[in-house]
């Protein structure tokens, strides 16, 4: 939505909460993983927002464990930083599933 300038945004299509840890994308510090990219670019705030596609078919600890590695990869990483978890909305069938358990 072009409110952050596009060199700091780590994003890539397909990249998933089960991903993140070990695929790369293209930074402006080349080919890498989002944490190495940010380890570099040393950012005073971090936004992350993963998960909606993720919700689909991974379990709710499957989805908890995945983001649990990442953000403590990332405090670990950038301690002076902060980091926002941005939340999505979920439709009426994705709450009842995970009421359900059913992911």
């Amino acid at each position: 939505y072009q409110l952050v300038p596009i060199k700091n945004v780590y994003a890539e299509i397909g990249m998933n909460i089960e991903k993140i840890n070990t695929d790369t994308i293209q930074t402006q510090f080349g080919q890498t993983t989002v944490l190495e990219g940010l380890k570099q670019a040393k950012p005073e705030n971090i936004y992350i927002m993963l998960g909606s596609n993720g919700i689909a078919w991974l379990s709710v600890s499957d989805m908890i464990s995945y983001y649990s590695e990442f953000v403590d990869s990332v405090k670990q990483n950038l301690p002076d930083s902060n980091i926002y978890i941005l939340s999505f909305p979920l439709s009426q069938l994705q709450e009842n599933r995970l009421k359900k358990n059913q992911y």
